[in-house]
């Protein structure tokens, strides 16, 4: 099986029970103080992210890898923002637009691929905290976002890197076994 199925199919299997886990934001927070809940750590990301990009109320959002929408909908409640998330999760796809309306939140998920954006529309925003991390050609992925990007438009991602200070020893002992199990190319 390819790495994008495994991929696929890893959040297809496990999606409910990160949310059971994580909740709608299945991704890692910005801890501040270090004594905040999980859930407020993860907007703080979120509100760290929006604070250092400038991000405009109103904007058009393209949330890349948006897991079940958590970022999109906090993007939409709070900047009003007109969000489109894709993922290559069908499930996550499922169960984060039945989030989304019952929300009431101006957020729409699709099943796609990001190394092959299949969109017309044009964005303000492309916005992607810890999916590029997944990806294979990363460069396809990133001329696909120019192509949807307004001028003058934004990137922001937050992502997992390897600080260049990492050891091979430390690469082997502790970033292979994580990549492994978290499917990073």
């Amino acid at each position: 099986m390819v790495l994008k199925d495994r991929i696929a199919r890893h959040y297809d299997d496990l999606s409910p029970f990160y949310k059971d886990i994580w909740g709608v934001h299945i991704h890692h927070g910005y801890w501040k103080t270090g004594t905040e809940r999980k859930e407020e750590a993860q907007e703080q990301l979120i509100r760290e992210l929006v604070g250092r990009a400038g991000l405009k109320p109103g904007c058009r959002i393209l949330d890349v890898g948006c897991g079940l929408g958590g970022s999109a909908m906090f993007l939409s409640r709070h900047l009003g923002a007109h969000v489109t998330g894709i993922t290559i999760s069908a499930a996550q796809v499922e169960i984060g637009n039945a989030l989304a309306q019952q929300a009431g939140a101006d957020v729409r998920l699709l099943h796609m691929d990001a190394e092959a954006l299949a969109l017309e529309e044009r964005f303000d925003v492309v916005w992607s905290v810890e999916a590029i991390s997944h990806l294979h050609r990363r460069g396809d992925c990133f001329r696909s976002f120019g192509r949807v990007l307004r001028d003058g438009g934004k990137m922001v991602i937050a992502d997992w890197l390897k600080s260049p200070a990492a050891t091979p020893d430390d690469e082997r002992r502790f970033l292979a076994p994580l990549e492994q199990a978290m499917l990073v190319p």
